[in-house]
């Protein structure tokens, strides 16, 4: 994948599992990030459907292009959930885990191709901790 213009508007989806049941409980989420290019890395902001009425501000995006590949970590200003009643809740005075997205370039398709993946700590004791993975697809293209 070639960068071409310093700053650069992308769309797409992402995906997660709502429960544990089978995968038809898969819900697709659309969003959109800004990035702005410094060499084969970006900065940007990034805006779900989902959480934008959440933030105050937009969460930030940082990563980088390379082979083919694009790597970013997605940063929320302060943690959020959404509970077994899909209501969203919020805490301010913790951090979001981060969300770690990795795809790569269909030249096909004329788009990206990959998944995403956060890792949230439960809990931790002398010798072993506890930790919860979610995970999902993503497909994404330049506006």
């Amino acid at each position: 994948m070639k960068t071409v213009h310093a700053e650069q508007n992308w769309k797409g989806f992402f995906s997660y599992l709502d429960g544990y049941e089978t995968a038809e409980q898969y819900i697709e989420v659309e969003f959109s990030m800004k990035i702005i290019f410094s060499g084969e890395s970006f900065v940007g902001t990034f805006s779900s459907s989902e959480s934008k009425h959440v933030f105050d501000e937009p969460p930030k995006v940082k990563g980088f292009v390379e082979d083919g590949k694009i790597s970013f970590i997605l940063k929320y200003p302060f943690s959020y959930f959404k509970d077994e009643n899909g209501k969203f809740h919020t805490d301010k005075t913790t951090t979001h885990p981060e969300v770690h997205y990795l795809g790569f370039f269909n030249e096909d398709k004329s788009m990206v191709e990959g998944n995403w993946e956060m890792v949230k700590f439960l809990d931790q004791s002398l010798n072993d901790y506890t930790e919860e993975i979610f995970n999902g697809t993503v497909e994404m293209r330049r506006n």
